[in-house]
């Protein structure tokens, strides 16, 4: 019986891990940067599990509502990501991806006071910041 109490385990913490190193496909409680944009009062200071083309460069990053926006670097149709420092964006970088984080609206006065890198926030109106994951989308 304890045998397969154990093994009962050990399968579930395989199946766990196996899914956690897959592309994950959008769920219900993802939300696409396009709505995001559409009323970004709505979503300032909430977080969220948001899904768009994901472009880095140097020291930009930025989730775009889709790839066309992203090659034509329409900045009105993105958001700027604020990672912690050291994070592997490869596996991310030019490809359809979900960021977790905190959304900040800084155009509004308290929303820049709350955000916490102000030097990404003087330059974007929207920023997601206190990413806590980044998954690449199949």
């Amino acid at each position: 019986m304890l045998r397969n109490a154990l093994l009962l385990a050990v399968v579930a913490t395989l199946v766990s891990c196996a899914a956690e190193s897959e592309p994950r496909l959008a769920s219900a409680k993802d939300i696409t940067v396009a709505q995001v944009l559409a009323s970004p009062r709505r979503f300032d200071g909430k977080r969220l599990s948001v899904v768009g083309y994901y472009f880095v460069a140097y020291e930009d990053s930025y989730l775009f509502t889709t790839r066309g926006a992203a090659k034509r670097k329409e900045t009105e149709r993105c958001i700027s990501v604020d990672f912690p420092d050291g994070s592997d964006l490869t596996c991310i970088a030019g490809r359809y991806a979900r960021i977790v984080g905190t959304f900040h609206d800084t155009r509004d006065a308290d929303s820049r006071k709350k955000a916490t890198n102000q030097e990404r926030v003087l330059l974007w109106p929207f920023v997601l910041q206190d990413v806590t994951s980044f998954h690449p989308m199949r």
